[in-house]
Order: C-alpha cells, then structure tokens, then sequence
C-alpha cells in the first residue's frame, strides 16, 4: 500500500497545504462519483462525457491553506502544522455534488483536529448572499471541472449548494437506491447526500 513518507523539511516556497488521498482512497472515491454522474445522466439526460468525468491520475486532495505568491509565514511555523507534516489522517466525505458545466465535488467533514489545520475559510464577500455556514463548509475535494472553469470555483459551487439546502424549501429531495438521498436544485444543480460517509486515508503535506 501506497505511503507517502514525511518530508525532512519543507519546500522553500510552498503553493498550498493539503490533505492528499491515497491511491485506494482516490480510487474508491472516484468509481462513487462516476456512479453518481451516470445515475444523475440516466435521469436527466445530461451528457455523461460532458467534461465532468472524474479520474484519480489526478492527485485528489482537499486544500487546508492556499499560500500563493506571497507565502503563509505564519501558518507554515504553527506547531500543529509543522507536527501534522506526513501525517496520514481519515477523512470523512458525506456528499456530492454536480454541478452542469461547472464542476464535480465531493464535500468533506473535517473533525476538529482537522479544523485546526483548516485555514481556507471564504471572506464575507466570498459568501452566498445573506448566509452563514458553519466552518469548515468549503471543505472538498475538486473531482472534475469543465473547461475554462478554475478548480478554485469547485469551492464555491458547493458552498452555493449548502446554501439552499439550508432552506428546505429550496430543494427537492428523493431517496436513491442504497440508501441517502438526492437532492435536485436550481440551475440543474444535483447534490447526493451519502447514507454513509465514506472515510478516504489522506497525508497531510505541503505543494510546491
């Protein structure tokens, strides 16, 4: 089994932090999400092959601190940080979500020793207008987006989603096969909520 080896130090120059699934983990998550694209296609009609179609040749991850050019001095001297470096940890995945032309996530809930390296909250003005979400919200994994479409935007579509499924009004949930429930919304947007999470093996690392 795969096992990424802890870094004796960490790249001078460091793009961003994250959690990276492991092979088996990447794997299993991503015949879940191409089962969940070809119900969805089988339903609606959509294209099954419309450049959402997930693969794990990429490195899966769920960010915990974007750096940029300027660097995060100050995130990368935390001690939580600098001990959790090479770290394997189970993460919990509790949704999908597709969103036509745009992108294919899988939503994550992060425990509270994970918050603690979570530092990728959206700014007020990120939000969806006039909501508030609990912490740890845009936590995800970026499985697909379609062309010209950022991996950063992944993010955005979900918390858009969190957003009106807080207002039960707003969506139009139906059981599933297997159990959990699917939720079909606005702008031929369809979430999935899992009946059971699905824990994926992740080491905790920084990207240059």
């Amino acid at each position: 089994q795969w096992q990424k080896e802890a870094p004796k130090r960490q790249p001078a120059h460091v793009s961003f932090y994250a959690w990276f699934l492991q092979p088996s983990s990447a794997s299993q998550l991503v015949q879940l999400a191409q089962a969940f694209v070809n119900s969805v296609a089988l339903t609606t009609g959509l294209d099954r092959n419309a450049n959402l179609t997930p693969s794990s040749s990429t490195l899966l991850h769920i960010t915990a601190k974007y750096c940029g050019k300027c660097g995060a001095q100050s995130y990368t001297e935390r001690s939580e940080v600098a001990a959790s470096i090479g770290r394997s940890f189970d993460i919990r995945l509790t949704g999908l979500l597709l969103r036509p032309g745009s992108s294919l996530v899988a939503r994550a809930e992060l425990s509270p020793s994970q918050l603690a390296l979570w530092d990728n909250e959206p700014t007020k003005s990120e939000m969806p207008s006039g909501k508030s979400l609990p912490r740890g919200s845009r936590a995800h994994v970026t499985l697909a987006t379609a062309p010209g479409v950022r991996p950063s935007q992944a993010g955005f579509d979900l918390l858009d989603a969190l957003a009106i499924l807080q207002s039960s009004s707003s969506a139009s949930p139906s059981s599933v096969p297997g159990g959990g429930h699917i939720s079909w919304l606005s702008g031929g947007r369809v979430y999935l909520t899992l009946a059971k999470p699905l824990t994926v093996a992740a080491v905790f690392d920084a990207h240059s």
